[in-house]
């Protein structure tokens, strides 16, 4: 499958994820996409701790070599201590209403997302993140 790229030349479209079952294949609409794995509801334990999208129309000169490994340590770092946080906000906050403490953690919010972000571009992890997501909403932080 090839798309012509601006310079008027064939790009070949490009996806290093294709034939992993966890992963967007060429071949796949999104609409195929997302009804094969739903983000909100498969099982990591089928597929693991990712579903994969790749932009398959990425130049090979920007093509990055992502490091996940440092993204799931930091990640999962970053995510226990704004647990820790929300834990001490909550517990020094008994008995209010639950939109107090919403209002004490925005800050705290809106840092871990800004963290995560940046640690994605860092590790040159700027696709795939549809499972950090899913982990990341179960806790109320996006």
């Amino acid at each position: 499958m090839s798309q012509m790229a601006s310079a008027g030349k064939p790009q070949q479209l490009y996806n290093r994820q294709e034939g992993r079952p966890e992963a967007r294949q060429l071949s796949e609409t999104v609409a195929e996409f997302l009804k094969r794995l739903p983000p909100a509801t498969t099982d990591p334990g089928a597929i693991g701790p990712w579903i994969w999208v790749e932009n398959p129309h990425t130049p090979a000169e920007d093509r990055k070599n992502p490091d996940l490994a440092r993204l799931g340590r930091e990640g999962e770092s970053l995510l226990q201590a704004y647990l820790a946080k929300r834990q001490k906000v909550e517990s020094e906050n008994q008995g209010k209403a639950k939109g107090v403490i919403t209002r004490k953690l925005g800050p705290n919010r809106q840092k871990l997302k800004a963290d995560i972000a940046q640690l994605a571009l860092d590790t040159e992890c700027t696709t795939g993140k549809v499972r950090v997501a899913a982990r990341f909403h179960r806790h109320g932080v996006i």
